[in-house]
């Protein structure tokens, strides 16, 4: 393998606080989508795509407003 194309090493003891505070923040933004959007089939209204700028949902109704 190519050195010059390996990914680098991600070992979790060095970076798992990281790694759990990722977990509970997506967690806080499904339940707030859950909570807001309207009801889909299959959960699909709770999704979080990826972008080039890390996670993302698409626009979020509330009230007569719109979160993003």
């Amino acid at each position: 393998m190519d050195s010059h194309n390996a990914w680098p090493a991600l070992p979790l003891n060095e970076w798992q606080d990281t790694f759990r505070t990722l977990q509970l923040w997506t967690q806080i933004a499904g339940k707030v989508r859950l909570t807001l959007s309207p009801k889909v089939n299959h959960w699909w209204n709770v999704s979080l795509y990826v972008s080039p700028r890390g996670l993302t949902t698409s626009t979020i109704p509330y009230a007569r407003r719109r979160l993003k």
